[in-house]
């Protein structure tokens, strides 16, 4: 059995919904001698235990698995639920805090995708990721304090705990902030995408979600920034489209809203990694408005890796880079990854670099090229 076999096993069952042929693939393949344990692993490090969980149960073949492996899926599956229930209730309270202060909040990500999967227990959340205009962040920070959130680490200035949960804000849907030159790539006034933004539980409160096609390029964007590292992020992309393409002219909305967020070719990208591995049809007319045929060979080569299951997070940069126009916008994007900021640095080195800068850089830019290296050279 090989890594290939692994991967299009978990890749199959990733979804809220199964084919009559991908139901007899799975139970064939659970006839096999199957490496349960590394499978197990496998689906945790990619974020989706909750739905192969579910799909194995639903199948019918839980009673392939050894019980070790089968009692922990179910443990996951469980306490994915009860946490999600507590974040929830978190968050309906915090909404109706956010409107006694007379300030808006737009949820994202995990949070906002509640909805499209339904059952509590298919998606795992981790943080309650929480975007606000830059006018108002200081403002929120000094609700969190006020409310009982505490911020303990220094290098991550925007992140809250208080109890089980951890609050990140945003101020933008690509974190301009981190990556100034990304603004090369999405623009940086989201006032449209704030106009659009749709009630998490009921009018009365002020925790919002965004649009549907919004939220669909934020987490396409997301998962690019993410190098695409995880498949729970890619899953998030197909069940919105699922629940998308039930609108009428829903394609066509979607061409007009990347076309308003300059994420066209972002978006065409989670369109066809999601085609390939999850198995639903796009549309071809809406691939080609979306920059089909002006893909060059190094976007297509990258997308073929990250199908096979081949390819690190770090050469996924190289899609940013296709993206921006002008060779001088390129580089300084290229720069700001390999030499971001002294407080990305310490972010991404805990604390523990070299404090002469030049020395600093020096380490940061070996790690790099090793880490781009290996990525080409693996097969």
């Amino acid at each position: 059995m090989t890594w290939q076999d692994l991967i299009k096993f978990i890749r199959v069952l990733s979804k809220t919904s199964l084919a009559d042929r991908e139901l007899e693939f799975a139970r064939r393949f659970s006839q096999e001698k199957v490496p349960w344990s590394n499978i197990s692993l496998i689906a945790e490090m990619e974020g989706v235990t909750g739905l192969f969980y579910v799909n194995l149960k639903n199948s019918g073949i839980l009673d392939a698995i050894p019980t070790s492996i089968r009692d922990s899926l179910e443990k996951r599956y469980n306490d994915t639920r009860r946490y999600t229930s507590d974040i929830l209730e978190e968050a309906n309270r915090l909404s109706a805090r956010f409107k006694e202060a007379r300030i808006k909040v737009v949820a994202l990500q995990g949070l906002s995708l509640l909805s499209v999967y339904g059952d509590l227990g298919l998606r795992i959340l981790g943080d309650i990721d929480l975007m606000v205009r830059p006018k108002q962040k200081e403002y929120l920070k000094r609700l969190l304090l006020e409310d009982g959130y505490h911020n303990s680490m220094a290098l991550y200035p925007n992140i809250f705990f208080k109890n089980i949960f951890c609050i990140d804000i945003h101020t933008h849907v690509l974190n301009l902030e981190r990556i100034k030159s990304r603004r090369q790539i999405f623009p940086s006034d989201l006032t449209a995408m704030w106009d659009m933004v749709v009630p998490l539980f009921d009018q009365t409160g002020h925790l919002f979600i965004l649009d549907p096609y919004d939220n669909l390029i934020a987490l396409s964007a997301h998962a690019l920034k993410h190098g695409y590292s995880r498949l729970i992020w890619l899953a998030d992309i197909h069940e919105s489209l699922l629940k998308l393409r039930n609108t009428e002219g829903w394609d066509k909305v979607i061409i007009e809203r990347a076309q308003l967020w300059r994420q066209e070719k972002i978006l065409l990208y989670s369109m066809l990694l999601v085609e390939y591995i999850f198995g639903i049809r796009i549309p071809f007319e809406l691939k080609k408005g979306l920059g089909l045929n002006s893909l060059n060979i190094m976007e297509r080569h990258l997308l073929l890796r990250k199908i096979r299951g081949s390819a690190g997070r770090e050469i996924f940069n190289l899609l940013w880079v296709c993206n921006i126009k002008g060779v001088g916008n390129k580089i300084d994007f290229l720069k700001e990854i390999v030499f971001p900021g002294n407080d990305i640095l310490a972010q991404i080195h805990d604390n523990n670099f070299p404090h002469i800068k030049g020395l600093a850089y020096a380490k940061r830019f070996g790690e790099v090229f090793k880490r781009v290296c290996k990525n080409f050279t693996r097969s």
